[in-house]
Formats: structure tokens, C-alpha cells, sequence
């Protein structure tokens, strides 16, 4: 995990990290403008993003936030059949998203 490169796991132009309370590392790399997930072995959980096409995608990530406080504001787009653990935000530097918000869920 951390290497230079195209595979998972590794980083062309890593921009911004953060870590969730499972103690989870999220990294956003500019470059493949993605945000990838990784427990705390290294091991690669997920990866999410892309190249800006439209909402949900990425132009030039900068920054990714965990938040727990804030899911009250965001439950009413979530499918019933689901609870919303936690926000996970991510910033671009370009593109008309500014702020692109994902919601991480468990089943109910």
C-alpha cells in the first residue's frame, strides 16, 4: 500500500486522507480522481470515483472528510431497507461538483 502506480493500493497524486472510526484509511488521489478504502492492514477495502462525467464522479480531488454528526440531513435519500452509518465528503478542485457526498450503509 502507498507505492507509486496504477494498481490498487497504489497513488499517482495522492491529495487528502482521513480515518473513520474502524479505524479505516480513505485516500483521495487526483490523478485517477478516485478515493480508495483500506482497513488497517493495508489491504484495499473499496474504491470509488472516477473521471468527471457526471454526479458521483470526480475532477481533481482534493480532500475527503468522515462525518457522523450530520446524517439527519441526509436520511431521506437513503433506501429504507438501510441505515446510514456515516458521510464520507470529497472535495475537487474543479468541475461544476464542488462537494460530492456519499453515504456509507449497512443493511437494516
Amino acid at each position: 500500500m502507498g507505492s507509486n502506480g496504477s494498481g490498487l493500493g497504489q497513488f499517482a497524486r495522492p491529495k487528502g486522507i482521513a480515518v473513520d472510526k474502524k479505524e479505516n484509511l480513505y485516500v483521495v488521489d487526483a490523478s485517477f480522481e478516485n478515493t480508495q478504502i483500506f482497513d488497517k492492514t493495508g489491504r484495499v477495502l473499496l474504491f470509488f470515483g472516477g473521471p468527471y462525467q457526471g454526479p458521483g464522479d470526480m475532477w481533481l480531488p482534493a480532500k475527503v472528510t468522515i462525518d457522523y454528526d450530520n446524517l439527519k440531513y441526509f436520511h431521506k435519500y437513503v433506501d429504507q431497507a438501510y441505515n446510514l452509518n456515516y458521510l464520507i465528503f470529497v472535495t475537487n478542485q474543479y468541475g461544476p461538483d464542488k462537494i460530492n457526498v456519499y453515504g456509507a450503509i449497512s443493511p437494516k
